[in-house]
């Protein structure tokens, strides 16, 4: 996984470069353009594939998919910080230390989590470095673990039902303190064998998907698509560099990714992971869209003319590796 995820980030990142090793200076840090894969996207297509794509399959594209954003996040913190405020980092350390010191004391209250993480991004965002690693860091230190396991789970919430008078009425619940009290239990037993990272997750999974992604994308597109327009995009490098690096690079980097972990005897790819899905996978890796989009404003954004050809090849490729990924996933068999 993590060499089919490196070569989908190596990959597309040296076609740029091939693109635009001679262009106008500040343009080649754009890089890492190609790297990103919007994984929000990139599932939502195959979601749509539904039972056609086996599990395996599924779980080593998100897989991927999250180490390409982590290695787009690194890319950003690392590349394209210009200044560095050692009082502001060492503070931004200390609180990291502090989260680190809450996950071990086993502290699940999200109110701890969320006061520290704010501070962390205070002093990230005064540090110089991007503030979108500070996300990263806060949910890497948000407990992964249950407190019990599940059958014992199943034994306590046995008794706490059992406990229960079946003779109770729905109406008498508030009036029943003990009944109540054991409802509770059950409650706070479940609460017990999930995980905050998990329950975190899916409470924010909503106002992401309808809120904050297509927020984002609506503020960042701003393409213009005409004729003239797309003329003039397809003798840009910056735009050739992009789509090369998304339609091309990210299928091949993936495919020599897990060829190569393969042939070093390091690593083994899923029964069901054939030729052809692994391409269809890799094309979907390469819908960048919001990550893609985010990089192209760092990079290019002394160069307004470069920008807009950079957002207009990210529309334009991720939607073209959207549709042929999904098609070579919909006609692939084992």
């Amino acid at each position: 996984l993590l060499s089919a995820a490196l070569g989908g980030m190596l990959v597309p990142a040296g076609i740029y470069l091939v693109f635009n090793a001679w262009s106008a200076e500040g343009v080649s840090t754009g890089w890492g353009i190609p790297m990103a894969t919007d994984t929000a996207l990139a599932i939502g297509v195959l979601a749509a594939l539904g039972a056609r794509v086996p599990r395996s399959v599924v779980a080593f594209l998100v897989g991927v998919a999250i180490v390409d954003d982590i290695g787009a996040i690194l890319v950003i913190a690392v590349v394209y910080t210009e200044s560095l405020d050692i009082v502001a980092l060492s503070a931004a350390l200390a609180l990291l230390g502090v989260l680190l010191a809450l996950n071990l004391a086993g502290a699940r209250h999200p109110l701890l989590y969320i006061l520290a993480g704010v501070g962390l991004w205070a002093a990230i965002v005064q540090s110089g470095i991007h503030a979108s690693i500070a996300g990263v860091i806060v949910a890497a230190t948000v407990p992964a673990r249950p407190r019990i396991a599940p059958d014992k789970m199943r034994r306590r919430v046995r008794r706490a039902v059992d406990a229960v008078d079946p003779q109770t009425h729905h109406s008498e619940v508030l009036a029943d303190a003990g009944t109540h009290n054991r409802i509770a239990e059950v409650e706070r037993i479940a609460q017990k064998a999930t995980t905050p990272l998990r329950r975190w997750e899916n409470s924010l999974e909503l106002p992401v998907a309808l809120l904050i992604l297509p927020l984002f994308a609506f503020l960042n597109a701003g393409v213009e698509i005409s004729l003239p327009v797309l003329q003039e995009l397809a003798a840009d490098p910056v735009a050739l560099g992009i789509a090369a690096g998304l339609l091309a690079g990210k299928p091949v980097g993936l495919y020599l990714g897990v060829r190569l972990g393969e042939h070093a005897g390091i690593a083994r790819r899923p029964d069901a992971l054939s030729d052809a899905r692994l391409l269809g996978v890799g094309l979907l890796a390469g819908v960048g869209f919001t990550m893609s989009t985010f990089i192209a404003h760092l990079a290019l954004a002394a160069d307004d003319s470069a920008l807009a050809a950079a957002k207009l090849a990210i529309v334009i490729a991720s939607a073209v590796a959207a549709v042929v990924g999904y098609g070579m996933l919909r006609r692939a068999r084992d």
